[in-house]
């Protein structure tokens, strides 16, 4: 599966000297991760939904300027979940959020550092 649409990848690319900007971005998003995922686990935890909605937006606004296609549509469905839903729906999908992290940033690196 591709997690990332590598248009995004070329603007950056016409934007600075080859990958560099790239990879500086991804840098910075990989350093943010930690931090986003445990906001998201603590609103989790505390039923906030709206700390949720703010965690997960900031994890796919950062992840946008990457073209992470995958990772935009996972932090649009927790966007999307509400105060009824079930809080295992919840942790089932920041499960799969972490994971696609991981693979989002696997396959940037792979690309940009090849």
């Amino acid at each position: 599966m591709k997690h990332v649409d590598y248009r995004q990848i070329d603007e950056l690319r016409a934007l600075g000297e080859g990958d560099q900007l790239a990879l500086l971005i991804l840098e910075q998003f990989r350093e943010t991760i930690p931090q986003r995922i445990a906001a998201i686990d603590s609103s989790i935890a505390q039923a906030d939904f709206a700390g949720i909605r703010r965690g997960v937006h900031a994890l796919k606004s950062s992840s946008s300027y990457l073209g992470a296609v995958e990772l935009g549509a996972l932090c649009d469905q927790m966007e999307s979940l509400s105060p009824g839903e079930s809080l295992d729906s919840l942790r089932a999908l920041r499960a799969e959020l972490a994971e696609e992290c991981r693979l989002t940033v696997a396959e940037l690196e792979s690309a940009l550092r090849a």
